[in-house]
């Protein structure tokens, strides 16, 4: 099968349940319409309550939240707070990403940051990708395993790896839309069709 000149494929298997991967690596134009690569992601499905020393500072933190796109109540100096539904946000920068990703944490969110490789952060052809729940696979701990992981985590995908005696199980999410950019079309399509067969919804953005 011919295959696009820009486009390399590196082979991943995860052994233990028999699957073959094949991972499409592209190569951008690096003067192409650039986008943003980080992804800050958060949910926190059922009420919490915080309790403030005076109604100003409870009113202060119900703004703060409704920037998040929060549910806020108020009981006198007592704020209760939810987020049903998985919702995003872009920081200026990685600092300030982490920053609103720590006070979240200790706000009792879920929260789920990653990062998109550069290389998939220019390009004129779009496609963005979900998938809210985690997914579960069982691998042997190869070489191949580990390309499969580090191949998830350039797509901005959140990736976690449990080793146990004989296999590892890896689990891999990216609870909202992330957006690939890719420079030519054949590559996008081989990735839109890649994340597909892992089990994520995939579609071009026009």
């Amino acid at each position: 099968m011919m295959l696009p000149k820009r486009t390399v494929f590196a082979a991943a298997a995860v052994a233990a349940v028999g699957i073959f991967i094949s991972l499409p690596v592209t190569g951008n134009d690096p003067n192409a319409l650039a986008s943003g690569n980080e992804y800050l992601a958060f949910r926190l499905p059922l009420w919490k309550t915080s309790h403030f020393d005076d109604a100003a500072q409870a009113e202060k933190q119900i703004a703060r939240l409704a920037k998040f796109g929060c549910e806020t109540k108020q009981d006198q100096n007592n704020v209760s707070y939810r987020c049903t539904n998985w919702c995003s946000i872009q920081g200026e920068s990685p600092r300030q990403s982490q920053r609103w990703g720590q006070w979240l944490t200790t706000l009792g969110f879920e929260i789920s940051h990653v990062e998109i490789d550069e290389a998939f952060t220019r390009g004129n052809e779009v496609i963005e990708f979900r998938m809210p729940d985690w997914k579960s696979i069982q691998s042997d701990r190869s070489r191949q395993q580990q390309q499969f992981v580090d191949y998830l985590r350039r797509l901005g995908v959140e990736v976690e790896v449990q080793k146990h005696q004989h296999h590892s199980e890896i689990r891999y999410r990216a609870p909202t839309w992330r957006n690939l950019r890719f420079g030519n079309q054949d590559s996008a399509d081989q990735t839109r069709a890649w994340l597909k067969q892992q089990g994520f919804e995939a579609r071009y953005r026009y």
